[in-house]
C-alpha cells in the first residue's frame, strides 16, 4: 500500500485514534465480555473450518476477548478467496477531492453536494434527503459507496486519516442502524442499500482495514457481527417484486458467501443465490437477452452488478451457473449491439447517456466474442460479425439501423415494443437518430425520480418524438409479453423497413371510431431516414408531431434535420418551438440522472378531419436531400422511389391497414 511507512506504529495509532475520536463520538466499544450478541455471534461461524482452532478453543473457554484477536488473526493471514475482487472502485477521476471532502462531511451524492448533518451524539443522521429532501440522497449515502474514495486517497497517499473516516462510518452505521429482522424500506435496509453495501463497499473496506487490525479492531467486528443480517436480509427479505434490484440483491448474497466462507451458513447462502439468479434472469429477461425493464441504463446495472461474480461463476460446474453464463452472454450481446457508433446506448425508458463501450470491455475478458471486439474498436480489431450490421429484437420491439461499424457510420433507434416491467416512459414509436459523429434527433432522457411536472415530462410523450392527438398520446403497450408484438419488417440488400402501429385513448368529444398511429422506418444504409406517419383518426382532430434534438443542435440545423417531406393531403401547419422552457415545461434534455439543460423542440401542429399520412426526412443539417419521391395514390396508400443501398432503384408500394403496413409491390 502507498505509504503505508511514513510513520511508525504507534505515530499511525496516536493519529487512527484521534481521527476515530473527532469522527465517530457516537460509537460504543463492541463489548465481548459474555455478550447474548458475542455468542450468537461466534456460534454462526463454523469453527470447525481450518484455521479457526485458536478461536474455536477460545469460545469454548467463553474467552470472547481472545477469541475476537484470533479471528481477526485468521483474516489477516488468511488469502482472500480466489475470484473475488477486494480493490476499491476507481469510479471518480477525482477520488482525492471527494474524499478531503467527506472528511469534513461533505459528500457528492448523484450530482449534488451536501454536508452531512450528525446527530447530538456525534455519528450521522442517516436519514437525511439531501438538499432536495430526496429520498435518493438517503438511499445512497447508506449504501457507502464514497468508502472507494477514501480507500483510493489512502492508497495514494498513505495518510490514515482516510482509512480511519471509513473504521469511523462503519461503527457508527452498525451502530445506530440495527437489523430490524423484517422487509424494512428504510434508507439503512432497503435490500438494495444491503446489496450494494456489500458488494461496493464493504468488500474493499474490510481488505483495507485488515493491514491494521489492532487499530481497526471495532471496525472489523462492527462488520462481521452485521454480515449474517446482510445475509438473512438478502436472503429472506429480498424485493420480492422482482426487477433489477432482486438481481442485484441476489448477486450480493452470492458474493457474501464467497468472500465469507467461515460462517456457517455460507455455502447455502451460494447455492440459493445461484438457483435464485438463474430462475430470475430466465423470469426477467427476453430469448434476445433483453431485460425487461426495456431500458439500457437498467440493462447496464444488471450487468455490473453480476460483473463482480463472472469469475466465480466461471469456476462453477453447476448446471445453474452454466445456464446463467449462457444467459449473461446474450445479454451482453443485445446490450453491445443496442450501441451508437461513438457506444453511447439508447436512452429508451429510464436511461442516462451512458458509454456501453466502456462497460462492455470489462466483459471481454470473459466471452470468446471477437465480433464484439470489432464492434467495439470500430472495426479495428477483432473480427467482423457475420449478420449485417442492422439488428432487428422481436421480443423488445426495437429496431437498431446501422450503416457499418465505423466511427462515421449512421444509426437510428427505432421503439415499438413492450412498455417495460419498469421505469416506463410513454415513448411507443420513438425515433432517434445519430450520424456523422452526432446526435440529431433524441430521447431526453430520465432527470430524476421525484415527483413533479419535471418527472412528469421526462417519463410523458413531450420528451420523445412521437405523434399526440387531441394533446394525447397512444395507449401504452403491454408492459411485459409473452410472445413479440405485432410489427411489420421488410428486409433487402438495399433497404430496411420495419412498421409498427399503437391506438389512441378513445374521444367522447371528438371524432368516431378509434384512432391508431401508424409508423415506418425506411432505411438505406445511408446518412438519412424516412419517417412515414400515418394517422388514422376521423376528425375532427387537433394532431402535432413532436421532435427533440440534441442539445447541441441549433436553431438554424434543426429545420435541416426534421423536413416535412410529403402530406398525403394539404394541411395547415404551424409550428412552435421551445428551448429550456419552464411554462410550459418544454424543451429539456438530461444526460445524467439530477442533470438538466435547455435542448430545442418542435412541435408541428395540424387539424384533420380524415386519415393523414406525413413523410419526414431525416438527415444531419448540411446534407442535401437525397433523391427521393413519396407520392399517395389514395389515402391509404403510399409510393416510394429511391436508390438503395445496393445501387439500384426500388420502388415500395405500401398499404395502409387498421392493423399495420403492408407492402404489395417492389417491382
Amino acid at each position: 500500500m502507498a505509504g503505508s511507512n511514513r510513520w511508525s506504529a504507534a505515530a499511525r495509532g496516536a493519529l487512527i485514534k484521534g481521527a476515530l475520536l473527532c469522527l465517530c463520538l457516537a460509537c460504543t466499544p463492541v463489548a465481548f465480555s459474555g455478550s447474548p450478541e458475542a455468542r450468537s455471534f461466534f456460534n454462526s461461524l463454523d469453527l470447525d473450518r481450518s484455521g479457526l482452532e485458536p478461536v474455536a478453543r477460545a469460545v469454548d473457554a467463553e474467552a470472547w476477548e481472545e477469541a475476537a484477536r484470533a479471528l481477526l488473526a485468521y483474516y489477516q493471514n488468511r488469502p482472500f478467496p480466489p475470484g473475488v475482487d477486494t480493490s476499491p472502485q476507481r469510479a471518480h477521476a477525482n477520488f482525492r477531492e471527494l474524499a478531503d471532502a467527506a472528511l469534513r462531511d461533505e459528500f457528492t451524492l448523484q450530482g449534488f453536494v451536501d454536508r452531512q448533518p450528525r446527530l447530538p451524539g456525534g455519528g450521522f443522521d442517516w436519514l437525511y434527503r439531501g438538499p432536495r429532501g430526496d429520498k435518493e440522497w438517503a438511499w445512497f449515502f447508506n449504501r457507502h459507496f464514497y468508502f472507494n474514495d477514501l480507500l483510493l486517497a489512502h492508497e495514494e497517499t498513505g495518510d490514515e486519516r482516510y482509512r480511519a473516516a471509513v473504521a469511523a462510518i462503519v461503527s457508527d452505521w452498525v451502530e445506530n442502524q440495527p437489523f430490524p429482522g423484517r422487509f424494512s424500506f428504510s434508507p439503512a435496509w432497503r435490500a438494495l442499500e444491503a446489496a450494494r453495501r456489500v458488494m461496493n463497499s464493504w468488500i474493499p473496506a474490510f481488505s483495507s482495514l485488515l493491514e491494521e487490525p489492532e487499530l481497526y479492531r471495532e471496525a472489523l467486528l462492527h462488520m462481521l457481527m452485521s454480515l449474517p443480517d446482510h445475509a438473512e436480509k438478502l436472503k429472506r427479505f429480498p424485493s420480492f417484486w422482482g426487477g433489477n434490484h432482486l438481481i442485484t440483491e441476489t448477486a450480493a448474497l452470492f458474493l457474501l458467501g464467497a468472500m465469507w466462507p467461515e460462517f456457517r451458513e455460507a455455502a447455502a447462502w451460494r447455492r440459493h443465490a445461484l438457483e435464485r439468479l438463474d430462475r430470475e434472469l430466465t423470469r426477467q429477461t427476453y430469448p434476445e437477452g433483453a431485460f425487461k425493464e426495456l431500458s439500457t441504463h437498467y440493462q447496464r446495472v444488471v450487468l455490473m452488478s453480476l460483473q463482480p461474480i463472472l469469475p466465480l461463476l466461471r469456476e462453477d460446474t453447476s448446471p445453474e451457473a452454466a445456464s446463467l453464463w449462457k444467459r449473461l452472454e446474450a445479454m451482453w450481446d443485445y446490450f453491445i449491439l443496442l450501441a451508437r457508433p461513438d457506444g453511447i446506448g439508447p436512452m429508451n425508458n429510464a436511461s442516462d447517456q451512458e458509454h456501453i463501450f466502456a462497460f462492455a470491455d470489462e466483459a471481454l475478458p470473459f466471452f470468446d466474442r471477437p465480433d464484439w471486439l470489432y464492434i467495439l474498436s470500430n472495426g479495428q480489431e477483432g473480427e467482423r460479425p457475420m449478420d449485417p450490421p442492422s439488428r432487428f429484437f422481436p421480443w423488445a420491439g426495437q429496431a437498431i439501423l446501422r450503416s457499418g461499424w465505423t466511427a462515421e457510420d449512421s444509426w437510428a433507434f427505432f421503439d415499438f415494443g413492450p412498455h417495460g416491467a419498469g421505469h416506463q416512459h410513454a415513448d411507443r414509436l420513438h425515433v432517434s437518430f445519430f450520424a456523422q459523429g452526432r446526435e440529431w434527433i433524441a430521447d431526453s432522457g430520465r432527470y430524476l425520480y421525484m415527483p413533479g411536472p419535471e418527472r412528469n415530462y421526462f417519463t410523458g410523450p413531450w420528451a420523445h418524438n412521437v405523434i399526440l392527438l387531441n394533446g394525447q398520446s397512444t395507449l401504452p403497450p403491454p408492459r411485459v409479453v409473452h410472445r413479440p408484438l405485432p410489427a411489420n419488417v421488410y428486409l433487402s440488400d438495399g433497404w430496411e423497413l420495419f412498421a409498427a402501429s399503437a391506438r389512441y385513448p378513445p374521444d367522447l368529444v371528438r371524432g368516431r371510431g378509434l384512432s391508431r398511429h401508424h409508423r415506418a422506418v425506411l432505411f438505406t444504409r445511408k446518412d438519412y431516414l424516412l419517417v412515414l406517419d400515418h394517422v388514422l383518426a376521423l376528425g375532427p382532430h387537433r394532431a402535432e408531431a413532436v421532435w427533440n434534438f440534441a442539445p447541441e443542435v441549433t436553431d438554424a440545423e434543426a429545420g435541416e434535420v426534421v423536413r416535412l417531406f410529403a402530406t398525403s393531403t394539404e394541411l395547415a401547419i404551424d409550428e412552435v418551438r421551445y428551448r429550456g422552457s419552464t411554462k410550459p415545461f418544454r424543451g429539456w434534455f438530461s444526460r445524467d440522472y439530477n442533470e438538466i439543460e435547455p435542448s430545442l423542440q418542435r412541435h408541428v401542429r395540424w387539424t384533420q378531419n380524415s386519415p393523414v399520412t406525413l413523410a419526414w426526412l431525416i438527415t444531419p443539417a448540411g446534407v442535401p436531400a437525397p433523391d427521393m419521391e413519396v407520392a399517395f395514390p389514395s389515402a391509404r396508400e403510399t409510393v416510394i422511389r429511391f436508390t438503395g443501398a445496393d445501387g439500384h432503384l426500388h420502388e415500395l408500394h405500401l398499404r395502409w391497414e387498421r392493423e399495420g403496413l403492408r407492402v404489395i409491390g417492389n417491382p
